[in-house]
């Protein structure tokens, strides 16, 4: 429990006007370092990274985002994901085989940051998913702040926040600035514990929403592949969107992923796109 911060220790007792809650010698607060050697030993096996792009984006919702910064820990739990699928995909960055100095990062093994600027003022966070040399990923839309919250709010520097502060981190370029994430963390490996990684999560039960990817305007026929997935019901996710379809975590078995890759391309046409729809989703960065 977090009790509020009081500034004299001689004084203390004296000033407090709020019930004191006592709790056992078993009960005992964990500290940062506890935390983070709690989830060090969560990391998840190298087998989880080589996998579809569509795969790989449901499979990482409820995995936690582990960030060391400043002395500090932040913790936040992947709410929302894109899928992106390569060469072939109109929408990503590597479409039609194209390796600049920023998509080069796309190539790497599963398991890679790939870190972008939009709009000149946002980053978004790409994990590289499948085998070296297949330019396909997963964006994280969207966290759930799990430890760190002050020290995200002082990154935001935001006014006006709701009680659990979904604006802090309900896109991918504020999940970004909330924790510190940029270009220069372009090929780091968040398979391996160190100053940002991924860990399992507590794996309770949740549903996944199927819908459309968002503000890929550009990518013709591809723009209605269903390629968007977030925890139904967590209040971080960035926009509801159409909602095509509702499944359960618990179809794909995350030990065990496709031929990549022979079956990439099999796995990815068997998301048929949904018929075109009229709405129009707000932009949210």
């Amino acid at each position: 429990m977090n009790l509020p911060q009081v500034a004299g220790k001689s004084s203390v007792f004296a000033s407090l006007n709020f019930e004191i809650y006592c709790t056992s010698s078993t009960d005992q607060i964990e500290t940062p370092q506890q935390q983070l050697i709690e989830a060090e030993e969560k990391l998840l096996p190298s087998e989880f990274w080589i996998a579809d792009p569509v795969t790989l984006a449901k499979n990482l919702l409820g995995k936690i985002i582990v960030r060391k910064i400043d002395g500090q820990l932040i913790k936040c739990k992947i709410v929302e994901t894109e899928a992106y699928g390569g060469v072939e995909d109109k929408g990503c960055h590597a479409y039609g085989g194209k390796m600049t100095d920023r998509t080069k990062h796309l190539y790497q093994k599963g398991g890679h940051l790939y870190v972008y600027l939009i709009y000149g003022i946002s980053c978004c966070m790409n994990i590289t998913a499948s085998i070296e040399g297949e330019p396909t990923a997963v964006l994280i839309r969207a966290v759930e702040i799990m430890e760190g919250y002050d020290f995200v709010v002082s990154n935001r520097n935001m006014k006006n926040l709701s009680k659990i502060g979904r604006e802090l981190t309900n896109g991918p370029g504020k999940l970004c600035a909330a924790m510190k994430i940029d270009k220069t963390h372009n090929t780091v490996d968040i398979t391996q514990a160190g100053e940002l990684f991924v860990a399992d999560g507590d794996n309770k039960p949740f549903e996944i929403v199927v819908s459309k990817r968002i503000n890929i305007g550009y990518a013709q026929e591809y723009i209605d592949k269903p390629w968007r997935f977030y925890i139904k019901g967590n209040k971080f996710v960035s926009c509801k969107g159409d909602v095509l379809e509702v499944i359960s975590p618990f179809e794909n078995n995350v030990t065990e992923t496709p031929s990549v890759p022979s079956l990439l391309l099999e796995s990815l046409d068997k998301f048929k796109a949904p018929p075109k729809s009229s709405s129009r989703l707000k932009k949210i960065i």
